[in-house]
């Protein structure tokens, strides 16, 4: 944002007024431009939205050791201290009452549960790799955010200077009016005319400020600081603008939206597996060691050691796990329909980007072409006013038009720049141009 220095009248100033004073002046004009490349970088690296989904995937690699847990054994102790009361007429022939303690220990070693954990950790392993596109994602949105308030400020603050220079030359045309009127041979109608136009370069040039403080304003709100001295960005072409089938394979490949979705597939798709599982028979090998003392109206220690071969089959179970598979099956549908919808979503984005960006570059010839005619027709108009063969609304005229065509011809080189962005965006590239990589996380 441009700020404007009052200078105040001459001062005395002490010798640490005058050392501070320097000092500051110097940290200003040191003070790096920011580029949007750096600028993307920062935000991406340090924005809660990225954070919170980098967080997410640590926790999905939870998942996946949780999940790798079923194929490990189970071991199991229990132990118990208390009363018991036996009354078995085969064992005792009246009540015994004695204080039992058991002591147990079993282990399961699962050998086969139906598919179960394999599926699981796939399920897993899917939702980490849907985590890493979904950051990235959220990454490309955001830097399309930031990109778009970088180039409101800068555009703002190009229209504002436009704007001021329009107010200067209306002043210009407004003094040489009132001379004209003073000296005896211009009208009211003439100088009242040039003073209206002036203050209406006076209004455009505040609604121009305004216009770079609400885009300073969007800036600080994507990038958490005020706008400083921002450069121009340039993007090279190398063919990446002008080829639509290209970059809609590009998009096909690349586009983390489109990656996320296929992930989605795969996981409700592991989902089916998993829940196909309790339909199959569990195999485990088990071992289990028992040590009683004074258990079952029996006085002294007993044990007892075990390992067999276990198999648990569930054959019916009201149909509910019937169901649950019926169900995975139909979210793996609507898992390949949301792929088809964010397909179909990617490719009108890109198509509306390479729409607008056409357009904007064929403006773009016209409305040079506009503003250099503009500014011939300002000096031939300004050497006839001179002359006395043009009038002055003819003039005012004319410095308006020039005014407007410099407007248009600077809105459509954003236009255009944000066009380029959005159409990287739009096919997956938009990332890679910044040089960013958001997938690892440190502790």
């Amino acid at each position: 944002m441009n700020k404007h220095i009052k200078v105040a009248p001459p001062r005395k100033l002490d010798r640490w007024s005058g050392i501070i004073g320097l000092a500051l002046f110097a940290g200003v004009c040191h003070a790096a431009p920011n580029d949007l490349k750096t600028t993307v970088q920062e935000v991406l690296q340090g924005h809660p939205e990225v954070r919170e989904i980098q967080e997410t995937w640590r926790a999905t690699q939870t998942e996946i050791a949780q999940a790798e847990g079923g194929k490990r054994p189970i071991i199991d102790f229990r132990g118990a201290y208390g009363g018991e009361r036996t009354d078995d007429r085969s064992i005792v022939s009246t009540s015994v009452d004695r204080v039992r303690s058991d002591a147990e220990l079993k282990l399961v070693l699962p050998l086969y549960d139906g598919g179960l954990t394999r599926a699981e950790v796939s399920v897993a392993n899917h939702r980490t790799d849907g985590d890493f596109h979904r950051i990235d994602t959220t990454g490309q949105v955001i830097a399309l955010r930031v990109i778009r308030a970088f180039l409101d400020v800068l555009q703002e603050r190009e229209l504002f200077t436009i704007a001021r220079q329009s107010e200067t030359a209306f002043d210009r045309h407004r003094q040489n009016e009132r001379s004209r009127l003073d000296g005896g041979f211009g009208s009211i109608a003439d100088f009242e005319q040039a003073v209206s136009r002036h203050a209406l370069s006076q209004v455009r040039t505040t609604d121009a400020q305004e216009q770079v403080e609400r885009a300073s304003t969007g800036y600080r709100s994507e990038v958490g600081d005020a706008p400083g001295d921002l450069t121009m960005p340039a993007l090279q072409d190398h063919g990446r603008f002008s080829d639509f089938n290209q970059a809609m394979a590009l998009a096909k490949s690349q586009h983390p939206l489109l990656r996320l979705q296929k992930t989605e597939i795969d996981v409700s798709s592991a989902e089916q597996t998993a829940a196909g599982a309790p339909m199959r028979p569990k195999l485990n090998l088990e071992a289990n060691v028992l040590a009683t003392n004074d258990a079952g109206g029996f006085n002294g220690k007993e044990y007892d050691a075990r390992m067999q071969m276990v198999v648990r089959w569930n054959l019916y179970n009201g149909g509910r796990d019937r169901q649950r598979l019926r169900k995975a099956a139909f979210n793996v549908d609507v898992a390949q329909q949301a792929y088809a919808v964010s397909y179909r979503a990617v490719e009108q984005e890109l198509r509306l980007a390479f729409s607008s960006l056409k357009a904007n570059q064929d403006n773009a010839n016209r409305l040079q072409k506009r503003l250099n005619s503009s500014r011939k027709v300002l000096d031939a108009y300004a050497t006839e006013r001179r002359l006395g063969s043009r009038s002055s609304l003819d003039l005012l005229t004319a410095e308006t038009d020039l005014f407007n065509a410099e407007t248009d011809a600077a809105t459509v080189r954003y236009n255009i720049l944000f066009d380029q962005y959005r159409l990287l965006a739009a096919s997956g590239q938009l990332l890679d141009e910044f040089s960013v990589e958001l997938q690892v996380l440190d502790d």
